[in-house]
Formats: C-alpha cells, sequence, structure tokens
C-alpha cells in the first residue's frame, strides 16, 4: 500500500490455483469456541523466536483447511475446495492469501 493505494493486488477467481507455503508452518486449533488457524510462516529457526499469529475462521471452513492441508505441497483450484456456501467460499479465499 503506497499513499492509501492498494498497488499488485489479484483477483482470486474460482480457476486460480492455491496451496499452502509450507505444510508445517501453520496449525489449526479449536479453541475458546472457535477455530483458530495459527500461522508463523515469518518466524526464525530459533525455537519460539516470535509468537505465532492467528486468524479466526469459521467452523465450516474447518474442512477446507483439511483439505488445503492434505493436498499439499500440490496445487488445487479455489472451486474445488470443499465449502458449498459461496459466501464462504469468497471469505475463506481472503485468509488463505
Amino acid at each position: 500500500m503506497v499513499k492509501g493505494t492498494v498497488l499488485n493486488r489479484v483477483e482470486i477467481g474460482p480457476d486460480v490455483e492455491v496451496k499452502l507455503v509450507r505444510r508445517h508452518a501453520c496449525r489449526l486449533v479449536a479453541e475458546e469456541g472457535s477455530l483458530r488457524l495459527y500461522f508463523n510462516a515469518e518466524n526464525s529457526m530459533e525455537y519460539h523466536g516470535e509468537e505465532a499469529t492467528y486468524v479466526e475462521i469459521p467452523k465450516e471452513a474447518g474442512p477446507a483447511v483439511d483439505y488445503l492441508f492434505n493436498k499439499y505441497p500440490q496445487f488445487t483450484k479455489v472451486e474445488d475446495i470443499p465449502i458449498k456456501d459461496q459466501e464462504l467460499k469468497v471469505r475463506f479465499q481472503i485468509v488463505i492469501i
């Protein structure tokens, strides 16, 4: 973002292929009544160099995260991610970008 303008943005459509960057850089945890996807892709090799951050995802999106875990390291099309609710699928795309 430069002076309030987003640069180099990409539209994610149903035919775009996605995958996890690293299989062991994230984990899905049921915690405090919600699902949290913890990630630490920027962490150093030092053990617990930085705290893992997380995003909360709807419980209905949990199987989609498992799907991406199981497909790793292969790419998969967004339309193949197993979320039936199209609105939820669009919100989930934002999380995985």
